[in-house]
């Protein structure tokens, strides 16, 4: 089941947090193992008060979570690609799921759900970036109809900066 976050989930998310940032260094990727750290325990803590934090909750313990934004402020620079211009579309961050439930397709159902909330939101599309090191998230935005649109750069990660930008249009 995908529900809200609430404040008494802050610590199962921080253990999918954790698990996924040594994955992800494991795989001999920096995102999210910069110096900067983000995301961080504050970044879900800021996202559940913006009612922007969701969980996957299965036999009652938290075992992903995703943050999907009405927009992100980086994605307005002129210079990015997307399908679409418009102001009108969700965003998904922080998407994690506990190593123990890799591979079971949970990660595809939170975004699912991020498409459909997106859907019943009447926005035009959703978008999502990833390191180009993370073969996982994108062969899953690719296999849920999501676009490639080319590269962001974040000016807040100088170590690595460089993300790879995809979207999907919402069909009415």
């Amino acid at each position: 089941m995908i529900r809200k976050a609430s404040i008494f989930d802050i610590d199962s998310i921080e253990e999918c947090l954790v698990m996924a940032k040594l994955f992800l260094k494991e795989s001999n990727s920096l995102q999210w193992n910069t110096k900067i750290g983000s995301p961080t325990k504050e970044s879900y803590l800021k996202d559940i008060n913006n009612d922007s934090c969701y969980v996957y909750e299965k036999n009652g313990r938290v075992i992903g979570v995703i943050s999907i934004l009405n927009r992100e402020v980086a994605y307005e620079a002129s210079n990015l690609k997307w399908i679409i211009k418009t102001n009108k579309y969700l965003t998904i961050h922080r998407i994690c799921v506990r190593k123990e439930y890799m591979n079971q397709g949970i990660g595809k159902e939170l975004i699912k759900f991020a498409i459909n909330l997106a859907k019943e939101k009447d926005m035009d599309s959703i978008r999502i970036d990833t390191h180009e090191k993370n073969k996982i998230m994108q062969n899953l935005v690719l296999k849920l109809g999501f676009i490639p649109c080319g590269d962001i750069y974040y000016d807040t990660i100088p170590e690595d900066p460089k993300r790879l930008i995809y979207e999907l249009v919402i069909n009415k």
